[in-house]
């Protein structure tokens, strides 16, 4: 029977802060996977069987599955809790969790949230390590507290400068820096100082938000004001959009397709909306408006999207199955749709919208055809008419939705 991964969390207090067990199955493992901080806090009689991970990050999958095989004892050892954006799901998803013994210390936010008194289930955490800085976009919001995990001191002025720029410069940022060391530090500061500030690498960044007047932020929920996106006309209504995303069903780990993107109305919402671990892939022929649709992407919240330019046609043979698709341009083009439907997952939605009576033609032929459900979007708005104002009706716009048997 192969020995099992043991995987062990350590904080800043090194091996003096790990449990019994945990620091046996690490001082009797004969390979040891870490980083190259926790390799470095290490005795040398340990640094010598230790192994950094490559770069970048890629799990050693056929290195440690060939110790295994042979019988050798493997510790991957991590930074505190290895499940909170950590190594341990990636080996869980790996080896299966039967393979692992787990060890885990305090995550960093368990140890933030200790030191500030916060109660963890009311403050929203998420990571910055490698990932846009744009994704703190979507938490924005007037009294929310949130923790983020940085990639050091860069990440963490550049939160400071994106809080500023959206009003936010006043919030209260906490930088926890190296927790359970020797070497901990608490600095409070502004978030407009936090832009230009010199802090540790190595911290967990705490906000405390606070608005000032004028403030962007916006909730989690479909409909945002049309002048939120840069656009060229080519954007879906607010309250087109309002009605039309919640049909799509964001949220995490779902993959959504926008055919005809225009400058990324509904698939910069939907991501928004579905978060960090939602796939969305816009597809746009126009690259001015793939340009937009990116920049709205990035001011958003959403920097993950992913925008294709090209042809309908070529570019969606190239992309995975879909959770959602939404189509609307070319929809009078029958082999677009049918492709379209060729690329949903069984139960998967489409959605296309008509405006055009060419275009809403073929919408009553595919309900007709594949069923599914019709439904006709109106909308007026206040408008001026010389001194007075009355509701002016937008065109109409026929939805289709049908669901992929």
């Amino acid at each position: 029977m192969r020995p099992p991964i043991h995987v062990i969390g350590m904080t800043e207090a090194g091996l003096d802060g790990l449990a019994p067990a945990a620091r046996a199955a690490l001082e009797s493992a004969d390979v040891i996977w870490t980083s190259e901080r926790l390799k470095a806090a290490l005795p040398e009689a340990l640094q010598r069987r230790a192994h950094v991970w490559p770069k970048p990050f890629a799990l050693p999958r056929d290195a440690i599955a060939m110790a295994r095989d042979a019988g050798r004892h493997v510790a991957v050892l991590a930074s505190g809790d290895p499940f909170r954006f950590g190594v341990g799901v990636l080996l869980a998803e790996a080896f299966g969790p039967a393979a692992l013994s787990v060890h885990p210390a305090p995550s960093a936010f368990a140890l933030a949230a200790a030191r500030l008194g916060w109660p963890l289930q009311r403050v929203e955490t998420l990571s910055l390590h490698g990932r846009p800085v744009e994704l703190l976009h979507r938490h924005l919001r007037p009294a929310a507290r949130l923790m983020l995990l940085t990639g050091g001191a860069e990440t963490a002025r550049a939160v400071g400068e994106l809080l500023t720029e959206t009003g936010f410069g006043g919030s209260t940022a906490h930088v926890l820096a190296h927790l359970d060391g020797p070497q901990e530090r608490h600095l409070t500061l502004t978030a407009h100082d936090l832009a230009t500030a010199s802090v540790p690498d190595l911290h967990v960044l705490a906000l405390e938000l606070a608005a000032e007047d004028g403030a962007a932020w916006w909730p989690l929920a479909p409909g945002l004001p049309d002048d939120m996106f840069v656009h060229d006309g080519q954007l879906s209504k607010r309250h087109v959009r309002a009605m039309t995303i919640p049909r799509l069903l964001p949220a995490p780990g779902r993959t959504l397709i926008d055919i005809g993107a225009g400058c990324g109305g509904i698939c910069v919402e939907w991501l928004r909306l579905a978060g960090p671990d939602a796939t969305a892939h816009a597809i746009e022929r126009d690259a001015a408006r793939g340009e937009m649709i990116a920049a709205n992407a990035r001011r958003l919240g959403a920097p993950h999207l992913r925008v294709h330019h090209g042809e309908a046609m070529n570019t969606l043979a190239t992309l995975p199955p879909a959770d959602a698709l939404f189509l609307g341009g070319s929809v009078g083009d029958d082999a677009l749709r049918a492709a379209a439907r060729a690329r949903l997952k069984p139960g998967g939605v489409l959605i296309a919208h008509a405006v055009t009576l060419g275009a809403q033609r073929a919408l009553l032929t595919c309900q007709a055809r594949f069923g599914g459900e019709l439904a006709r979007l109106s909308v007026e708005t206040e408008a001026a008419i010389g001194p007075h104002s009355a509701l002016k009706p937008a065109l109409p716009v026929l939805q289709w939705v049908w669901e992929k048997p």
